[in-house]
């Protein structure tokens, strides 16, 4: 068992470069210019200050300099830039939300480490019947479900019990007939089983 973990934290330096290089390549062969989508194309921007925004950016570089770069500032804890944000700093964007999403993640991985633990146990003590099949069957799709879309029917859910599915709709989307639909579809209160 040791060997097996070490041999996997020895590999996954290498599996985080791999997977770091591909995502960096299929970013640069998409055909998105990261300065077109900056400076919003119909805004009138000269090319001059599109190509000093690409040079101070680095992106008018071969794209293994670029790599290399990120790579370098990354080692040394350099996250970058949000462009989003103003250029705030993205390791303070990322240490401000820290304490709340491990707050989040806590207290999900303590309630599925023991709802999993239980309904387990339960079931391998009554193996065999309804309430087997209906642990077996929750668990085949809480696998095969996407987590995102689990978590939005879960927030609809929520919502609608409160107030009813229309004003959870307008509260969850622009588009009203989509969210009519998302919500209807979802809603405990109104799904087509009750």
């Amino acid at each position: 068992m040791t060997k097996l973990i070490v041999r996997r934290l020895l590999a996954l330096p290498i599996i985080l470069l791999v997977v770091a290089a591909v995502t960096f390549g299929m970013m640069a062969v998409s055909g998105i210019d990261p300065v077109n989508a900056y400076v919003n194309v119909e805004n009138g921007v000269s090319q001059q200050a599109r190509d000093e925004i690409a040079r101070s950016w680095g992106v008018d570089e071969p794209i293994y300099q670029q790599f290399g770069r990120w790579l370098g500032n990354l080692v040394q804890g350099d996250l970058g830039n949000s462009i989003s944000k103003g250029g705030q700093p993205v390791a303070g964007e990322i240490a401000s939300r820290l304490a709340a999403t491990s707050l989040l993640v806590g207290g999900a991985l303590v309630l599925t480490l023991v709802g999993g633990l239980a309904f387990g146990v339960l079931a391998a003590a009554f193996r065999g019947t309804w309430f087997d099949w209906v642990v077996r069957a929750l668990c085949f799709f809480n696998v095969a479900a996407p987590g995102f879309w689990i978590g939005y029917s879960r927030c609809i859910c929520s919502r609608s019990s409160s107030g009813g599915c229309r004003r959870a709709a307008r509260r969850t989307s622009a588009r009203p007939a989509t969210a009519a639909w998302t919500s209807s579809t979802f809603c405990c209160r109104c799904a087509p089983w009750r």
